[in-house]
Parts: C-alpha cells; sequence; structure tokens
C-alpha cells in the first residue's frame, strides 16, 4: 500500500482520489535510479526506488508502480552508457534502459525522454551541482521523506516528474491558448 506518512510505494496500489487534474511519473533510469509520481492536486510525490533484480529491471514492479499510479504523461532521462564506465556496466545500464522504454511502449502509455541539462536547469535552479543538489531540493520541498545520499536517484526522479508536470501544464496552457485564437479568429470572420 502507500505509506501515506513517507511517501514511498510498497507495490500495494494507491488510494483513489477525485478531482486529480493531472499525474506525472519520473523516472531517473540506472541501477541507483528511482520512479516518482506527482500530481498536480497535492503534489506529494509516490516514490519507489529501481526495481532491479540481480541487476535486472524487475518490469512486472515497475509496470504495477506505472500502473498503480495511474500516470498522464511519463518522462524519462535521456541516459547513455560514458567511455569510462566499461563494456559490462554499460551493457547492464543499457539493458535497463532498453527495458524500460520497451514496457513503457508496450503498456501504452506517453513519454517524452528528457536530458538532465533540461530539468536541472529548470527544477534545481540556486541549489548547485551534483547529486547532492536534488536531494537538498527535495528535503526542503517534501520534509516527509527524508531522503538521504543514497535515495539520488529517488530525489532525480521526483524532480523529473516535476519538470515534466511544469512541461504538462505549460504545453496545456499554450493548446487553450491557440483554441481561443482560433475561435477568436472564426468568430471575427463571420
Amino acid at each position: 500500500m502507500f505509506d501515506d506518512q513517507h511517501g514511498r510505494y510498497d507495490g500495494q496500489g494507491r488510494p483513489d482520489k477525485k478531482g486529480v487534474c493531472m499525474i506525472v511519473i519520473g523516472i531517473d533510469p540506472g541501477k541507483t535510479g528511482g520512479l516518482a509520481a506527482i500530481d498536480s492536486e497535492d503534489m506529494k510525490p509516490l516514490v519507489l526506488a529501481m526495481p532491479l533484480i540481480d541487476g535486472v529491471l524487475d518490469v512486472v514492479m515497475f509496470l504495477t508502480f506505472i500502473g498503480n499510479a495511474n500516470g498522464d504523461f511519463i518522462f524519462i532521462e535521456k541516459s547513455q552508457a560514458f567511455p569510462k564506465m566499461g563494456v559490462v556496466p554499460a551493457f547492464k545500464f543499457g539493458r535497463i534502459y532498453g527495458s524500460m522504454i520497451g514496457a513503457i511502449e508496450a503498456n501504452r502509455s506517453s513519454y517524452q525522454v528528457v536530458r538532465p541539462q533540461e530539468w536541472k536547469k529548470d527544477i534545481l535552479k540556486g541549489y548547485g551541482k551534483g547529486k547532492e543538489a536534488s536531494i537538498l531540493y527535495c528535503n526542503r520541498k517534501y520534509p516527509d521523506l527524508k531522503l538521504k545520499k543514497k535515495d539520488d536517484g529517488i530525489a532525480d526522479a521526483i524532480c523529473i516528474a516535476e519538470y515534466g508536470l511544469k512541461q504538462q501544464l505549460i504545453d496545456g496552457i499554450k493548446e487553450r491558448v491557440i483554441r481561443t485564437e482560433n475561435c477568436l479568429k472564426e468568430a471575427g470572420r463571420e
């Protein structure tokens, strides 16, 4: 069940909510990554450390989180192997990342890949750089979570979800403005 005190997810579902405007899921891929769902109504994150079994993505738990969070949209951090990573770790990382994208697509979920520089510039402005920045930001905004250094993937996932929520709300406003302008143009022609 959803642990209401700490916002951690244990795979048993989330209480139904009425009047939710939008739920966005953020994903920080990788071995120490995490998942976070934030709804625009209460802005309280639901989080899960990256579900891995022996270094392989637990696709069932991954999709259970996505399904129970009932997200409208998913933002996943664009990731790549680094030259100093080594062949085996790079392959394992690619396998996890590919499994996530495949599971998201098989689930027919809407998603967008976002570069780390984009979300960090927008969300972590004034918090410095490095893994500590997202932990500091999240602990200030969500003190009940009490994130520690080892929770940097969860902190990043929360920040990615917040970035995604902002982008989705901005896109929704732009769409409404365009529709209104079109209606006004049509009304002026008649």
